[in-house]
């Protein structure tokens, strides 16, 4: 599995520069005590988001980075959730490396009052974004009834609309619509450990907004491959109540 994101969230201090936004608790990479992701093996920077209503701007501030500059998030998305075409930052193809030494800080600004929640992703590659299969790609669409935690990745089951024909499939694309949610990420079988990454989109809190097509139809490389009997686990990332998910998986039949 070539991609992990991770979340970061905190309610902001006002008018701040450069706060320390505290990553969320994650079963691949874990978290030191400053709240600062350690990575299990050296990665790739692909993508990063960061939502705020006040949000001027926000940064990764690594050791690594330290040397040269510290790579800025721009453009930022400057509303509570998710918009059409969320503003995000992708550096694929560029190859800046995060050393799994190096402990991972999302920084953040803004020009607000204070105290408003703000929530970061961060996707990291393993420098592997070709998809090792050719095939036809089918959309397929599956819905999930997770009673998310607000904050806290939740997991949960996904359910074919149609019955897939038994075989292997490769996940390549993904896109996830429910209310208040922000991240959503596959949990493939075999899942925990350095081998286990979390492949995961920006959501649509709603039917009526759409993202652009990254993380769509191989644009990102390869999520996962799974059998027809063991659907992945869906996780959800929401800012609020959520207990329903429908779910779109571009995948292509390999076996």
């Amino acid at each position: 599995m070539p991609f992990h994101v991770l979340a970061f969230t905190k309610a902001d201090t006002a008018a701040a520069t450069n706060e320390d936004i505290p990553g969320v608790n994650d079963q691949w990479a874990i978290l030191n005590t400053n709240n600062h992701y350690l990575l299990p093996q050296d990665m790739y920077l692909l993508a990063a988001y960061w939502q705020n209503a006040g949000a001027t701007n926000a940064r990764l501030n690594t050791p690594h980075y330290r040397f040269l500059g510290m790579p800025s998030i721009q453009p930022v998305n400057r509303t509570a959730a998710p918009v059409t075409l969320a503003p995000k930052v992708v550096w694929w193809p560029q190859k800046l490396i995060v050393p799994k030494t190096d402990d991972v800080a999302f920084e953040a600004s803004n020009d607000g009052a204070g105290a408003v929640r703000g929530i970061g992703g961060l996707w990291l590659h393993d420098n592997q974004m070709t998809i090792p299969y050719s095939g036809e790609m089918y959309t397929m669409r599956f819905t999930g009834t997770i009673t998310a935690t607000t904050l806290v990745w939740t997991s949960g089951n996904l359910v074919a609309e149609q019955g897939l024909p038994a075989g292997r499939y490769a996940v390549i694309g993904m896109d996830v619509i429910g209310t208040n949610l922000v991240f959503a990420r596959l949990l493939f079988p075999g899942g925990v450990g350095p081998n286990g990454m979390r492949p995961g989109v920006i959501a649509r809190p709603s039917i009526l907004i759409y993202q652009d097509e990254t993380f769509r139809k191989g644009n990102a490389g390869l999520f996962g491959v799974f059998e027809s009997t063991a659907i992945p686990l869906l996780e959800v990332y929401s800012n609020g109540a959520n207990s329903a998910q429908t779910v779109f998986l571009d995948l292509m039949k390999i076996a």
